[in-house]
């Protein structure tokens, strides 16, 4: 099964330079092995990470230099229609600055820097979420037959914006009755919360002391279709809340929103070695999304490069439904 784009978004992360920037560790490493196969690539494995026996940690660094500032936790979180993924970079004063793919869920297959999960939950009778990501790939029909289950799944076509719906003729999922799709979308993102967590505490020196001291004040990034608007993105906030992410209007956290089109284009300049020379103002270029569920192309023009990179949707992006999931 080919890569999944999903999990390249989830490295967006805005720093505090307001930096919008995107990378994916696995393309830099066999996973069979877990051995570098690209020579320019160098992992930087700091003094404060705990490496657990057999477990391969790589964090790619996204900004030259070392972190001047207070020490903060940046999470960057993507729900796809097929596959998911949450990623973080821990930040504190001299070390470099880099993310980590959060891998090593549960009954996920055992493969290094493997950190996609699939966009499921099956939720019992009493509609209670009882298996997620690749545990929901266990239950078989005849189990969940048995017990009366549903299966949430493909939900996230079900939050596209009814114009884009209706002009572009997307079909929506099934949803398990009796449940919105709020909460199936609070449901998941607890999930997620809960295993990134563990993942930071036990791979993180003093984790559980840095995550309880620094979570209310982290920056948390959720990357979204370009043919949403304000209405979905309020969605996702009210979501994310709900499924524990700190209230922004209680803390000092930050609840950030970036495009995927966008955060495609940092992935590209940072990982398909094209480089960033050819962006100065006024150029104009297209960004193809093909995804599980849809394909988005998207024209942008280059606004300004310094301090940071700021790019001008042209025109709304087009959307039509193929992908994965239809093949």
């Amino acid at each position: 099964m080919p890569y999944c784009t999903a999990s390249l978004y989830t490295q967006s992360v805005l720093t505090d330079d307001i930096w919008k920037i995107s990378a994916s560790q696995k393309s830099c490493l066999n996973l069979e092995t877990g051995c570098l196969v690209d020579p320019s690539f160098t992992p930087i494995f700091l003094e404060r990470t705990v490496l657990t026996p057999g477990l391969h940690i790589v964090r790619m660094p996204f900004v030259n230099g070392t972190w001047d500032g207070p020490e903060k936790i940046i999470l960057a979180i993507d729900i796809g229609t097929t596959y998911s993924a949450v990623s973080y970079s821990h930040l504190y004063k001299g070390c470099s600055r880099s993310i980590t793919s959060v891998s090593n869920w549960p009954n996920q297959r055992k493969q290094v820097g493997d950190s996609k999960i699939p966009t499921l939950i099956w939720y019992d009778k009493r509609k209670k979420p009882v298996r997620y990501g690749a545990s929901a790939l266990v239950a078989n029909a005849m189990e969940a037959k048995e017990n009366g289950w549903q299966l949430a799944k493909l939900f996230k076509l079900n939050l596209h914006p009814d114009t884009m719906r209706s002009e572009h003729r997307l079909k929506t999922s099934d949803l398990p009755d009796g449940i919105p799709l709020t909460q199936i979308y609070s449901d998941f993102i607890q999930y997620l919360l809960k295993h990134t967590r563990h993942f930071f505490e036990t791979r993180v020196v003093e984790g559980e002391s840095v995550w309880n001291n620094h979570i209310n004040s982290a920056d948390i990034v959720i990357t979204y279709p370009n043919g949403w608007g304000i209405h979905e993105q309020d969605v996702l906030r009210k979501a994310a809340i709900s499924a524990g992410c700190p209230d922004p209007t209680k803390t000092t956290a930050h609840i950030h929103f970036l495009t995927e089109a966008e955060a495609s284009v940092h992935f590209c300049m940072l990982q398909a070695d094209i480089g960033s020379d050819w962006l100065k103002p006024g150029v104009q270029f297209a960004v193809c999304d093909a995804g599980g569920s849809t394909i988005d192309i998207t024209t942008y023009e280059v606004t300004r490069t310094n301090p940071s990179l700021l790019l001008e949707e042209k025109r709304a992006s087009a959307c039509i439904q193929a992908g994965a999931i239809f093949s």
